[in-house]
């Protein structure tokens, strides 16, 4: 896995819950499974279709929940609430006990202990460009909307772009886009 590569929403595996439904964007190491919490990182979105769920408690795992559409409420028992908007995040252990009100879209970052991950929301108007060549272990773009020229194809909204170290990323937004940008170090 040298190279930048596209991964297209048509080609992410979506599983239902009780309360609606997760996509798998990416996981790595690619041979890692989610359901044996053995990955490095994992990025997904979920729908939450009730007005109230609680989180599966995932031992080990740091969590970053990003807001994409709707208001949340987050009560994590013994530690804080918080009200969150679109684009809002919030961090947390996966062990907390995590109760969630609203329903939303959200972007889902999920951590093992060897790895660290900052985000960033990057808003680019039609024509706009953005090139780097990738210093951290990859550079992840998850495209919530809009449409993308990029240097490894056309991205529509739902794609995810991952870029490998010393990978090189450049694209132009072909319309108004709206980008989850993840920087991963792994420790």
């Amino acid at each position: 896995m040298s190279k930048p590569f596209i991964i297209k929403n048509n080609a992410q595996p979506s599983t239902s819950w009780s309360g609606g439904e997760t996509t798998e964007l990416f996981i790595f190491p690619e041979a890692a499974e989610y359901s044996k919490l053995n990955f490095d990182f994992r990025l997904s979105t979920a729908t939450v279709n009730v007005k109230k769920s609680v989180f599966t408690p995932l031992i080990g795992i740091r969590r970053t929940l990003i807001v994409l559409k709707g208001h949340l409420k987050l009560e994590h028992e013994n530690h804080h609430v918080i009200d969150l908007g679109p684009f809002d995040s919030d961090s947390f252990w996966g062990d907390w006990k995590t109760t969630s009100m609203g329903r939303v879209l959200n972007f889902n970052i999920m951590m093992g202990n060897s790895t660290h991950c900052q985000h960033e929301v990057l808003n680019l108007g039609q024509s706009e460009c953005f090139n780097e060549i990738n210093s951290q272990d990859f550079s992840c773009f998850f495209l919530f909307q809009g449409d993308l020229d990029t240097n490894c194809g056309v991205m529509t909204s739902g794609d995810i772009l991952i870029v490998p170290k010393e990978g090189l990323c450049q694209f132009e937004a072909i319309a108004d886009s709206v980008i989850i940008r993840i920087l991963v170090s792994l420790i």
